[in-house]
């Protein structure tokens, strides 16, 4: 793991925080230009949370970064991770020669306020693991692993439904 870098951020008030991030499941932190990555959280109020910067690498050499590739910062600092979306856009910077790229990812609720699912319908007697499954290999399945593991059984036979 990249050592950690003092990114300023724009949370509640603008402070400087202890954080890697990670894209397409790589850590690109020691590629960050730090000046400038900023990381706005939505703080709950329905807006929309991103991160964005620039990486001190051209976008041929970053092969993690593709549409959607899942992006996420961990604040070292309050020991827990405090952004996870998706990856928007990508490019190279002109300046100075087309080396640096650009990024900016959005935060998972925008998966929630863009995509209506629906209508499906499900089967009496189906579990309620079952049925979890069905819908989130559905609709999460590209975005999210599938590990139902740890849903815990409550009914064993649900009614039928339409969602």
């Amino acid at each position: 793991m990249t050592n950690a870098g003092v990114i300023p951020t724009q949370l509640t008030t603008p402070t400087a925080r202890h954080v890697s991030v990670f894209i397409g499941w790589q850590d690109v932190t020691g590629d960050l230009i730090m000046p400038g990555f900023t990381v706005t959280d939505a703080a709950g109020d329905g807006a929309q949370g991103q991160i964005s910067g620039v990486l001190n690498k051209p976008l041929s050499s970053l092969p993690q970064l593709y549409q959607n590739a899942f992006a996420y910062v961990m604040d070292h600092d309050l020991g827990k991770e405090i952004f996870h979306g998706f990856l928007k856009s990508y490019k190279p910077t002109l300046s100075p020669t087309w080396s640096p790229t650009t990024i900016v990812a959005n935060d998972h609720n925008e998966l929630l306020d863009t995509y209506i699912p629906g209508p499906e319908s499900r089967p009496a007697g189906e579990s309620d693991q079952a049925r979890i499954g069905y819908l989130w290999g559905l609709y999460a399945g590209p975005y999210l692993s599938g590990d139902l593991t740890f849903v815990q059984a409550v009914t064993a036979s649900l009614p039928a439904q339409t969602f």
